[in-house]
């Protein structure tokens, strides 16, 4: 009974957020002044169906923009958002460059079990192609210019959503691969990528992001290969530092507006996350 009493509590919280930012991002009033006074890059939690479950997302946008935002979906891991401290600096690393940055919850779609299983990969793909989607209704957000990051398990399941869909302009694989039946079964196109992995890589090898070059190389893709000496699948210090300036600035190039027409000021307050 207890679990049930938590479940509710948390559908409720999570009802209250979504109430609250739709309010909120749904205005397009300008705020008063004090509301400008605070940190550069605004939190809170929202969600979206797919499956036929709910699906959790961490914003993290930035305060101040005078045009419709660039927004990057942020794919987590094999181990999900875990203690929050990698993926949400990930996130929060990306939003501060300027981009407006939804880390999606994709397990929450995919029935209990083994959630990272490959045989679950088309049934994840499914959800962040429901994650984009959602993404792209949001006013603030420019439905042109959307990009993915994954890490590891997010990183395959990027790059395999975005050989099919041209509604991603760019993504960043971190310590992460193509899938090897997606590589072998032929790929015919793909955004600008950036491969990010480390040659101490003991979950993913180096290889495996090498032969995603070579596929990308073969469709004559845009890309770029780093890989850093010394660095395992969890950046840390100096490599998390390059890797995430690396992807806001291949972002920056790749989301640049297609237009340059004025647009209101959009200002984003959600609520915290619990």
């Amino acid at each position: 009974m207890g679990g049930d009493v938590g479940r509710a509590s948390f559908l409720r919280l999570v009802a209250l957020s979504v109430l609250l930012v739709t309010l909120l991002i749904g205005s397009r009033a300008p705020l008063a002044s004090p509301m400008l006074a605070g940190p550069s890059v605004i939190d809170g939690i929202t969600a979206f169906q797919s499956n036929d479950r709910q699906v959790r997302v961490d914003m993290f946008v930035p305060r101040d923009q005078a045009h419709p935002l660039p927004a990057v979906i942020l794919l987590h891991g094999a181990s999900g958002i875990g203690s929050g401290q990698l993926i949400y600096g990930m996130a929060e690393a990306l939003a501060e460059a300027g981009l407006a940055v939804f880390t999606v919850h994709y397990f929450d779609a995919i029935p209990s079990g083994n959630r990272a299983a490959p045989s679950r990969y088309h049934l994840r793909d499914q959800v962040v192609g429901d994650a984009i989607d959602y993404v792209a209704s949001l006013h603030f957000v420019d439905p042109n210019r959307i990009g993915l990051f994954g890490y590891s398990l997010g990183a395959f399941q990027a790059l395999g959503r975005a050989s099919h869909d041209g509604r991603v302009r760019a993504v960043v694989a971190v310590a992460g691969a193509m899938d090897g039946r997606l590589a072998r079964t032929g790929v015919s196109s793909m955004p600008p990528t950036l491969i990010l992995h480390g040659d101490r890589d003991r979950v993913v090898s180096v290889n495996r992001a090498r032969q995603t070059a070579q596929v990308l190389d073969a469709v004559g893709a845009p890309y770029e290969l780093q890989i850093s000496n010394g660095a395992s699948h969890v950046p840390r210090g100096a490599v998390f530092d390059d890797w995430m300036q690396r992807a806001a600035t291949f972002f920056a190039e790749n989301l640049a507006p297609r237009s340059s027409s004025p647009r209101e000021t959009v200002l984003l307050r959600a609520p915290g996350r619990r």
